[in-house]
């Protein structure tokens, strides 16, 4: 009853924060990644039960990592195999650094929680989108 709850609440609170990150007046000087980002810390923190000690050291190196993978994803020069290999060496990188700050169960929610909040992101815009 329990895990019904938890996850009964963790998708309660996603759409909540959705809702709030898409009803956000556009003229508002906080960019769209600002916003994603606001939404994710909320989502993660949740979905891989982060204490504000944990938390406080995750977030710069997840923030840090994230801005070296989009750079990455940014290079022109580069072909899609390099491009996979550039981020697959990234992603052990960060990997251990991450594992510095957290156990290694929670580095496997994080995986977890990554997947999740991409799938509702592409969701939720295709429902917005008037997909099905």
């Amino acid at each position: 009853m329990k895990t019904f709850i938890k996850k009964y609440m963790s998708a309660w609170f996603f759409v909540v924060m959705m809702l709030g990150f898409f009803s956000i007046n556009p003229l508002q000087a906080q960019s769209d990644k600002e916003k994603v980002n606001a939404v994710k810390v909320g989502f993660f923190t949740q979905e891989m039960g982060l204490s504000s000690s944990e938390a406080e050291k995750f977030w710069p190196l997840y923030f840090e990592y994230q801005d070296k993978k989009e750079v990455i994803r940014r290079n022109p020069s580069q072909n899609p195999i390099q491009m996979q290999e550039s981020e697959l060496e990234l992603s052990k990188e960060y990997d251990k650094k991450f594992r510095t700050v957290l156990p290694a169960n929670k580095i496997d929610l994080m995986y977890q929680a990554e997947k999740k909040f991409r799938d509702k992101l592409i969701e939720t815009a295709t429902q917005r989108k008037g997909g099905n």
